[in-house]
Formats: C-alpha cells, structure tokens, sequence
C-alpha cells in the first residue's frame, strides 16, 4: 500500500490485548516481529507487571491493522509496556509513517513523562521516540539500557569455531572430564521450566532475591510466557544433562528464524566443567544445523557470553520531561544525578537491598490479591 495513505490512531482502553489478538499477530508475521512484540508476550506481560491502564495504540490504514504500541498510563506518565525482562520493545509498524503516528498518540493528554525503553539505539523506533519529544516540546534525556549481544549464523559451524580456537579447545576438554562422571546428552527441546527455574536459583541470584521463582509475578509471566509459546510451537527449553540429571538449562524463543535466549542457569557443584557455557555451545550448533539466521545472548554484555561474540545491540532509554518546572527537575534528576550517582558508585552499593524491598513489595500485592477474592 502507498506510503501516504491514510493512517488512522485508534486508541482502546483495555487490560489486555483484547480482539485485537489475531489481526495482531498476523500484522507481526508480516513484519517478521520478534516474540516480544506479540499479544500473546505482551499479554503476559500485562497480567504479571502491568499496573495502571494499559493502552494499546491501534493503527489503522484504509482499515487494515498497520502498527499497534502498547503502553502504561499511569499519574507520573506514560510508558513502554516493559521493564528488565523484556529484551526489546521497538515499535510493530508496516513502516515509519505508521511508527511515528504511534509515538505522537502516546503525547496525548500531554503526559508529565513519556519513558520508552529497550529500543534499539540505532533503530527506527528510538529515532522516532527522539523526534516526537522535540516537536511536543519535552526534554529528552537518554540512558542506555544494556548492551544485548548477538551472533549471526553464518557459514559453517566448524569454521565458526576455528575463528574461537582456544575457547572451543578448553569447552571440548571440560565437557571430556564431565564425560568421565557419567552420561552427558543435551536435550534440544526436553527440558522443563521448573528444572530451568531450580538451576536459575542454584547461584546468587537466589541469595539477591533476583531469581525468577522469587517473585511470584515473575513466575507468573514466565509460566504463562512459556505455555504460549509451546502452544505456538516457539518454544525452546534446552537441558545439558549427566545421567539424566539436568546441569545446565537454557529458555529461548525462535520466531522468524531468530533464536532469543532469555534465561540460563546451572548447578554451581559442577561450576568447574563449564555447564551453562556447554549447554550454550550446544544451542549455537543447533542454530548452525538448523540454519537459523540469528541467536540473541539475551540480558547485557556478560564476559560468558562475548566469548561466543562481539557483536552487539544497544538498547536505550528515551525519556521525555513536559515542558515547565517540573519536567525541568525531572529531566536534571535524570539527565545528571543518575550520571553522578553511577560514577560515585552509589547504584551498585544500593541495588542489593533495592532487589530485597522489590521482593517483598510484590509478595505483599500477591497476598494482598489473594486475601480481595
């Protein structure tokens, strides 16, 4: 269709994806859109972290679904409907003109903030998220999210591993002395999430309170993030496992011939064989064999996974303050006290007990739900 017809902005307000689901993820086929731009994603996302009123920007041409923008309205303003278990959140448009009439509705109402996040620094959407600040008259301040690896798949699988010699050579010869304690066998799509979510929490992360089963609206999602997917047939949970038992697990995503990794965990008594960097040797040659065209690392740019890679994506933050006194403040507070902070180190001194409060404050919502029914 012509670039220039006619966009019209529809705009529901709902707490889920409501009718819109089929034509939704017709529209993300079309455009070969990662998982996370989909209902089904987007809905777990909603029931687990969603608090506010959810708005799913619809967009329309010659009545056709050309771009939806789901975001959270709440009385600070608006946001991505996302946060730190969400890889990306670009915008699902046909095309720019569609993308930028969709981040020029989340201005509606002149919201105090608008906050888009884990969009692709270098993409569209984030360039669009910049402009539509400048023309509305907000400040813009920007901070980068992470930095999310990535491998191509490329070539062959043995060449590959060539270019990474001595790193394949040490993986060949810890997997060799794992061998010597018994059966190892990697199972491509044989694993469960409760094995995945036992292995996530074996390390610190259950220590920090950051593991998945210790919040329940984050098991929440991932439990219903996973039955969506295997109902879809995207699924992928992989298990490296001795004698049966898992060591390593890995939860991944593969649409459009993309495979995203999520989440990982292993069992820190056998940290000396290398499970979790075996289990991902094992995902990267099924990626290879099964011609897939990407694998995302997932998460930030942890030293395990650049030994796989050195390409990565960033994801940022774009953060818009309304014009007038306030926003001036906000845009300070964030555009300079957030910078002064993690120079003086004072972020990574708190986030401890920022995790534990975080931990505690969603068991009570969870109780609290519970004793309202």
């Amino acid at each position: 269709m012509a670039g220039g017809a006619r966009v019209v902005i529809n705009i529901e307000h709902q707490a889920a994806v409501g009718s819109l689901s089929a034509e939704w993820d017709e529209l993300a086929d079309r455009v070969k859109a990662p998982p996370f731009s989909r209902p089904g994603w987007v809905a777990a996302w909603v029931g687990a972290f969603g608090g506010g009123r959810v708005d799913v920007l619809s967009a329309r041409r010659q009545g056709r679904l050309a771009g939806i923008f789901p975001v959270v309205r709440r009385a600070s303003g608006v946001r991505s409907a996302a946060n730190a278990h969400t890889p990306s959140a670009d915008l699902l448009a046909e095309d720019d003109v569609v993308a930028r009439a969709l981040v020029v509705a989340a201005y509606a109402g002149t919201p105090r903030t608008v906050t888009l996040t884990f969009l692709d620094s270098m993409g569209v959407s984030a360039a669009l998220a910049r402009e539509a600040a400048a023309a509305s008259g907000y400040r813009v301040a920007e901070r980068v999210m992470l930095q999310a690896p990535y491998l191509d798949i490329d070539g062959d699988h043995e060449a590959y591993l060539k270019r990474r010699r001595r790193f394949a050579g040490d993986l060949r010869r810890r997997r060799r002395r794992l061998s010597e304690l018994g059966v190892v066998t990697f199972d491509a799509d044989g694993a469960t999430l409760d094995e995945l979510l036992a292995l996530e929490a074996a390390g610190w992360k259950a220590a920090r309170g950051t593991a998945i089963a210790a919040r329940p609206s984050t098991r929440r999602f991932y439990a219903e993030v996973t039955a969506w997917a295997e109902a879809r047939g995207s699924l992928r949970l992989f298990a490296l496992r001795l004698d049966g038992r898992p060591l390593a697990a890995l939860l991944g995503l593969e649409e459009a011939r993309v495979l995203h990794l999520l989440k990982g965990g292993f069992d820190p008594a056998y940290a000396a064989f290398s499970p979790g960097q075996l289990a991902l040797g094992e995902a990267i040659a099924r990626a290879f064999s099964a011609r897939l065209r990407r694998v995302e690392l997932g998460g930030g740019a942890e030293p395990y996974k650049l030994a796989w890679t050195d390409t990565m994506n960033e994801r940022v933050a774009v953060i818009a303050f309304a014009p007038g006194l306030s926003g001036r403040l906000g845009w300070a507070m964030e555009a300079k006290g957030r910078r002064l902070a993690k120079r003086a180190g004072i972020d990574r001194v708190l986030r401890p007990g920022r995790d534990r409060v975080l931990v505690a404050l969603d068991r009570a919502r969870t109780l609290g739900r519970a004793g309202r029914r």
